[in-house]
């Protein structure tokens, strides 16, 4: 059956990244409007510009503040009105870089290092070493666990009854009526 998306041509290039709301106020911002009057959010200026909105997000939180001012100033420059005066792009690059969650520091873990680099392929590689070997960790235990389960439970099938005493027996034998 063809979906809508591969008779247009639109499937994904990769893999997407789960991410949450964090950058959303980066994004979602207005910085100027177009020809026709419409807004232009920093999704719609990322988007001309052929970058993924929400892994340059992700990079853009982690450079220092004045490089990503730098950068989401170059952005602006390129694609927003030629007339405005540097000094009110490079204060609309500031304000939009203190919307970033986390506008300072490198990233710190890996998945934080995954979207900054664009899923480098060193750092996939790392990540798909890290899930095998938890899967077969997990694996390992769960058959270390249902192997015990069942030799505990061979163990006591095959485990004789207690051995009873005379006097048991002459109890069973007058508590069991004749045939």
């Amino acid at each position: 059956m063809t979906t809508v998306r591969s008779a247009l041509g639109m499937n994904r290039a990769g893999p997407v990244a789960p991410l949450g709301h964090e950058f959303d106020s980066f994004l979602f911002a207005q910085v100027g409007e177009d020809e026709a009057g419409m807004p232009i959010t920093v999704v719609t200026l990322l988007a001309r510009s052929d970058l993924d909105p929400w892994q340059e997000a992700a990079s853009l939180a982690g450079l220092a503040p004045v490089a990503a001012a730098r950068k989401v100033a170059s952005l602006l420059k390129a694609l927003l009105e030629p007339s405005l005066p540097p000094e009110a792009i490079e204060s609309r690059a500031t304000r939009l870089v203190a919307m970033l969650p986390s506008s300072t520091g490198a990233p710190t873990t890996i998945v934080q290092k995954i979207l900054v680099s664009g899923g480098s392929r060193v750092h996939r590689q790392r990540a798909n070493a890290l899930f095998v070997v938890i899967y077969i960790a997990s694996m390992l235990a769960t058959q270390l666990i249902l192997a015990n389960i069942g030799a505990t439970r061979t163990h006591a099938a095959s485990t004789p009854p207690a051995a009873s005493t005379p006097a048991q027996t002459a109890v069973l034998a007058s508590a069991t009526p004749p045939t």
